[in-house]
């Protein structure tokens, strides 16, 4: 569940895709918009296996989230409590994300990042009566957080991008399940280790007033 995709600069997302197909799991990206911008060459391929949520009949979603009365009270109590998005549109949202997920045989939703993407993702799998999981990545956990502790309370599994960011989430909602995954590596190749700092500090990233230094 993203936002849009696939999109230049968040090449971890493309990556992760990539690597769990290579394990042998079905993946199907679902966008809440088409994204207009560039995007790496080798993602030019996954454009056609895209699911956009604006695609997928509006009446078939909502009729199937009113056939089961249990899930659809486990959705609208999260879309009630959260203040982020409007509620009538966040219904919507779900709907179509449960409807996509039976319709792809999915049992899983994954969402990148912990704004409306997650807040559709959590509330969609409550509908599909599915697990759900969510990554945080930096501006949306420490710059713009919006209902965070509520979604990590809700979600089966939150994603920290490092030691630090599962600590802060965890202080946040104390009974979240939440695990470390540094992003944008080949956990074959590098691994974190302890010991003392040499110094020296290696960054890398893009010149964008919303990235800081």
């Amino acid at each position: 569940m993203l936002s849009s995709f696939p999109v230049l600069s968040e090449t971890f997302v493309s990556n992760e895709i990539r690597a769990m197909r290579a394990l042998g799991h079905k993946v199907v990206p679902l966008t809440i918009r088409d994204h207009q911008g560039p995007c790496q060459p080798e993602d030019e391929a996954m454009k056609p296996g895209i699911q956009r949520l604006e695609d997928l009949p509006r009446v078939t979603a909502m009729l199937r989230a009113v056939m089961g009365p249990a899930r659809l009270r486990s959705a609208l109590a999260f879309i009630r409590a959260q203040q982020g998005l409007p509620r009538r549109s966040l219904l919507l949202g779900a709907a179509r994300v449960a409807l996509a997920a039976r319709r792809h045989g999915c049992t899983h939703v994954h969402a990148h990042f912990a704004h409306a993407a997650a807040a559709t993702a959590i509330a969609g799998a409550r509908l599909a009566g599915i697990t759900v999981s969510f990554i945080g990545h930096g501006f949306e956990v420490y710059g713009t957080p919006c209902d965070l502790p509520l979604k990590l309370a809700s979600a089966d599994l939150a994603i920290a991008t490092c030691a630090d960011m599962r600590d802060d989430m965890l202080a946040m909602a104390p009974g979240a399940r939440v695990v470390v995954v540094p992003c944008g590596i080949d956990p074959a190749r590098f691994r974190p280790r302890s010991g003392p700092s040499n110094g020296r500090l290696l960054a890398i990233g893009r010149l964008a007033p919303q990235k800081g230094p």
